[in-house]
C-alpha cells in the first residue's frame, strides 16, 4: 500500500513536467556523414562529411591521434576508394557544358589521387588522353597502355 503511495505521488509531482521536443531543424537537418571507407589494413577512416553547403574528407586513424581534413568545397563526391594504405582517389562530378558543342549540360567525373603519407592531392591523369594517343595512363605509373 505503500508503494502506490509513492507512485501515485511521484506521478502527481511529474505531471506538471512536459517533456521538450527538439527543435524542428534537427528533423529535417541534412547527414553530416556521407561515406565512410576503411583502408585496406584497417588503420584508416576516409569519411566524408558535409555541413549542408561544403564538403570535406576527413582521414580519421582507427586508433586514435590525430586526423586530417582536405576540403571538397561543393563539389559533388561520387566516391571514395583505397588504393592499398597509402592512397585514395576520390572521384568527383559536375555538370557542365562543354566550349564549343552545342546542347544540354552534361555530368562530367574528374578524379583525383589522396596521398596519403605526401598529403597531397594530385590529378588522377597526368595529361589528356588525346595527348597520350594511347588510352589511360595512371599517375605515377612507369609502363604506358602501349607497352603492355
Amino acid at each position: 500500500m505503500r508503494v502506490l503511495g509513492v507512485l501515485a505521488a511521484l506521478v502527481v509531482a511529474f505531471a506538471g513536467v512536459s517533456a521538450m521536443a527538439a527543435p524542428l531543424a534537427a528533423y529535417g537537418g541534412l547527414p553530416t556523414i556521407d561515406a565512410i571507407e576503411i583502408s585496406p589494413d584497417g588503420s584508416t577512416l576516409a569519411v566524408l562529411v558535409s555541413d549542408g553547403n561544403s564538403r570535406g574528407i576527413v582521414l580519421r586513424p582507427t586508433a586514435g591521434g590525430p586526423q586530417k581534413t582536405y576540403p571538397v568545397g561543393a563539389a559533388k563526391v561520387r566516391r571514395l576508394d583505397w588504393v592499398g594504405s597509402d592512397y585514395l582517389i576520390v572521384t568527383t562530378s559536375q555538370t557542365e557544358r562543354l566550349i564549343g558543342w552545342t546542347g544540354d549540360k552534361g555530368e562530367f567525373s574528374l578524379g583525383y589521387v589522396l596521398d596519403v603519407k605526401a598529403q597531397k592531392v594530385s590529378p588522377l591523369f597526368e595529361e589528356s588522353l588525346e595527348k597520350m594517343q594511347t588510352g589511360t595512363h595512371f599517375r605515377g605509373a612507369s609502363t604506358k597502355i602501349t607497352d603492355l
